[in-house]
């Protein structure tokens, strides 16, 4: 049986149920690169189907053919708020999908959410990604700037996948500016990419920003990007997804 064969199967009859029983909260931690301390760590969706495991991108679009992506995004941050209340130290980004730019009541329903759990709501960080944004600029401008007034932070995501979002980023309010995965693989290769990656460099640093490359599988990327100035990084050669919370012990 395919994957979205599955998921429809499960949200067709249960999907409260199926929420909460079947989907799992991965993590991945986002360091700072001058000293490999955590700045945050990522949460990540599993769709958990034995004996296997379904990845974001092959049940997301049933969530959204099904209409269900907003209610995944709620059922999402009502957990992440549950995991933050007992670790004030921890700060977790959350990726939402494109049907929750139209809802306009999310950011009230987030903070009243964290609120409830008593958890600042500046420990959130709500990933959009860039081709989302692209699409619809004038939704994700106005979503961002709400947040920002209720102290959640924002980040965008895959920056450079298409350029979408570029011509009106000074329009945005955003926190985080995550560099698209392919710019990071192909950065030793391709020295141009060099040049892309700190001109979003520039741009974070005039918002007072922070940037994040995504995907760094080997040292000599690290080290190349650490030269360049970014921020933070995020990949299998400093820690692979997990089920568990980063300890920095491990």
């Amino acid at each position: 049986m395919q994957a979205a064969d599955i998921v429809q199967g499960h949200m067709a009859e249960q999907p409260k149920i199926s929420l909460e029983k079947a989907l799992d909260v991965w993590f991945q931690p986002v360091f700072r690169l001058i000293n490999k301390n955590v700045e945050f760590q990522e949460a990540l969706l599993r769709w958990h189907a034995a004996p296997s495991t379904i990845l974001p991108d092959q049940f997301l679009p049933t969530f959204d053919k099904m209409g269900h992506s907003t209610q995944l995004d709620r059922h999402v941050i009502r957990h992440v708020a549950k995991i933050l209340t007992p670790r004030p130290s921890l700060s977790l980004s959350v990726n939402l999908t494109a049907a929750t730019l139209e809802d306009e009541s999310f950011p009230d329903f987030m903070v009243s959410e964290l609120n409830a759990c008593g958890v600042s709501s500046n420990r959130v960080i709500l990933e959009f990604d860039e081709t989302v944004v692209g699409t619809n600029p004038d939704k994700f401008i106005s979503m961002s700037h709400r947040l920002r007034e209720l102290r959640v932070r924002v980040a965008l995501d895959n920056i450079g996948i298409n350029c979408h979002s570029l011509h009106r980023i000074s329009e945005c309010a955003i926190d985080v500016y995550k560099i698209d995965a392919h710019f990071t693989c192909h950065i030793k290769k391709h020295p141009i990419h060099q040049i892309f990656i700190k001109a979003i460099r520039d741009i974070a640093n005039l918002t007072s920003g922070i940037t994040v490359a995504t995907h760094i599988e080997d040292e000599e990327t690290f080290f190349i990007l650490m030269g360049l100035g970014i921020t933070c990084g995020q990949g299998l050669h400093l820690a692979a997804p997990q089920a568990q919370l980063f300890s920095p012990m491990q």
